[in-house]
């Protein structure tokens, strides 16, 4: 069983966590002092540590830091009322707590937090890659924008609300467009953003206004740009080809909840590059001496099995509450029959969209013609390749 440790100096509150989480499936331990709750963590095997942020002896922000140092796999959220924005926004990004959930707390939210962590802590499986991941100072967290968006369509915001938000941001309202006017979604070009937006639905305008706004904050050196522009290129063009691909095998469009995922399912690769830049480099130049084309199968020959692109995109896809498709997709879309079985059409799509993007990426037309699917016909497929040939700029 799981155990969950919170900190907090107010002794009701803490009466009121055993309370909350007495019948949940993990056990509550609880601490009223950071200096007794590292005589917890000495003896006992913590997963999630919850710490208010006010107190006597030793604010949370600092409490959370040195478990970071001393415990680097256990999870870590900070609770408070008092806290500022820019505190919470600096302790996120600095990988201090890895979630902030505000007094007074919403039950339902805080456990669902604490279940999604154990989830995540169940699939991955990975002391290496949690450990490694918790020791980089700067993580990527969500943009404001993405949370501006995602939360004007929960609200169930109107078009126009939407828009605005968009417009906020002029890179990210042309990637909008660029995607709307795309051969997938329709022959007639169009240049109003709302005519966009409705073109291409609220879910997969989240995950394009996601993945251009994480590119516009990602932070690596002027020496790997390239690398990145590369990256996007290839977004791209996966999300067309998976496309096109569920469009000639079932004679119909992809349903909406696959429709971005040809964006996000290699978001580990960026997140690489940001995060690992070296282990990025080295499964680069590696590919290069061995003239290879997937990423993938680098890192298994470089015997990257515990911290790689697949497991860093399922990491943090789960860690900003993506649904379970695209953290699913992301760990295994190299490996579909390890896939749920609603599933596991797409993932083989995207497995050949893999192929087919590095192929092209390598100029390998040899590998082209060998990886056509049975399930198309040649002229179609030429039609595919030619269409993803011509996505040749971010």
């Amino acid at each position: 069983m799981a155990n969950v440790l919170i900190v907090d100096d107010e002794k009701n509150i803490l009466n009121s966590f055993k309370r909350t989480f007495f019948n949940e499936s993990f056990n509550t331990i609880i601490s009223s002092s950071p200096i007794e709750a590292f005589n917890i963590l000495e003896k006992n095997k913590i997963d999630i540590v919850i710490s208010d942020y006010k107190m006597p002896e030793m604010d949370g922000i600092t409490f959370l830091k040195k478990v970071k140092k001393l415990y680097p796999s256990v999870y870590r959220i900070i609770l408070s009322g008092y806290i500022d924005e820019v505190t919470v926004s600096n302790s996120l990004i600095s990988g201090i707590a890895l979630a902030y959930i505000a007094k007074p707390w919403e039950s339902d939210l805080l456990l669902k937090k604490i279940y999604n962590i154990l989830r995540l802590k169940e699939i991955i499986n990975n002391d290496e890659l949690i450990t490694q991941i918790n020791k980089i100072e700067h993580l990527p967290t969500l943009p404001k924008i993405y949370h501006n968006v995602v939360n004007a369509i929960a609200n169930e915001a109107g078009i126009k609300d939407i828009v605005k938000l968009i417009e906020k941001d002029p890179s990210i309202a042309s990637k909008v467009l660029q995607v709307a006017n795309s051969a997938f979604y329709g022959v007639t070009e169009i240049y109003d953003l709302e005519k966009a937006v409705l073109r291409i639905g609220l879910e997969n305008l989240k995950n394009i206004v996601f993945l251009f706004s994480i590119k516009n904050n990602i932070k690596i050196s002027t020496s790997l740009t390239s690398y990145m522009e590369r990256l996007f290129i290839g977004f791209k063009r996966s999300n067309i080809c998976v496309q096109l691909l569920y469009m000639l095998k079932n004679n119909k469009r992809i349903p909406i909840k696959f429709s971005s995922l040809g964006l996000l399912f290699s978001i580990g690769k960026l997140l690489m590059l940001s995060l690992l830049s070296e282990q990025y480099e080295k499964i680069e130049k590696h590919l290069n001496n061995k003239n290879g084309y997937l990423f993938y199968k680098a890192e298994e020959e470089l015997k990257m099995e515990s911290v790689n692109h697949r497991t860093i995109g399922c990491y943090f896809l789960h860690l900003w509450n993506f649904p379970e498709l695209f953290f699913q997709i992301a760990l295994n879309y190299n490996n579909p029959d390890k896939l749920d079985d609603e599933y596991k059409e797409i993932g083989y799509l995207l497995n050949i969209t893999d192929s087919v993007i590095s192929a092209i990426e390598h100029k390998d037309s040899k590998l082209l013609s060998e990886i056509k699917p049975s399930f198309i016909e040649k002229e179609d497929y030429l039609n595919v390749i030619k269409s993803i040939k011509e996505i040749n700029s971010v």
